[in-house]
């Protein structure tokens, strides 16, 4: 095996050991264990655990973002992207659940690399949303009196519910209980 490969098989592993115990219960050893290498082996490749993790973290991270780009521009309208882009984003969540604890977990956030990640990603999110009601303003589809305050609130009630929506074990009842939300964000509740 080539280096490339022992560090894709390091990554691989440890992305599987983290989301079944959390990054504070794992240990290198188990890492190493995993793949039937020597301890010392892993820190040829990475310094320590936390280097490991902020490189699965980049991944994971990587993957959502490239799943939700692919998403919106299958869409043509900006109410299609606007469903897709929080659909995806749910969908991927679940299945990345390293990001997932990353961002939502305080005892990770002394990392400098999860703290800066974070923000990223929130900002990343909100240009990502803005740009969906932007576009939806411009061709009349939708009509929001300030664009970026809504992109900001409706990112933040997305927050909000990640966790009950990380808990739950129905897809099914979770998929319709967005399709509200997105109902009540495209449509409102007042009576026209």
């Amino acid at each position: 095996m080539t280096d490339k490969d022992i560090r894709e098989q390091i990554i691989e592993s440890a992305k599987d050991i983290f989301s079944r115990f959390g990054f504070k219960k794992t240990t290198v050893d188990d890492i190493a264990h995993s793949i039937h290498r020597a301890k010392s082996s892993i820190y040829y490749y990475f310094g320590s655990k936390e280097e490991i993790f902020e490189e699965v973290i980049r991944r994971e991270y990587a993957y959502l973002k490239d799943r939700l780009r692919e998403a919106l521009a299958a869409e043509d309208t900006p109410e299609g992207k606007l469903r897709a882009y929080v659909l995806t984003r749910l969908r991927v969540l679940l299945k990345v659940s390293n990001l997932y604890g990353a961002i939502t977990s305080d005892y990770l956030s002394y990392f400098g690399l999860i703290e800066t990640l974070r923000k990223d990603y929130v900002q990343e999110e909100i240009w990502m949303f803005r740009e969906i009601l932007r576009e939806g303003v411009e061709n009349g589809a939708f009509a929001i009196r300030n664009v970026d305050a809504t992109a900001r609130t409706v990112v933040t009630a997305m927050k909000g519910l990640e966790y009950d929506w990380a808990t739950t074990e129905n897809a099914s009842e979770l998929e319709k209980d967005v399709e509200n939300i997105l109902d009540m964000v495209l449509y409102g509740i007042v009576a026209r």
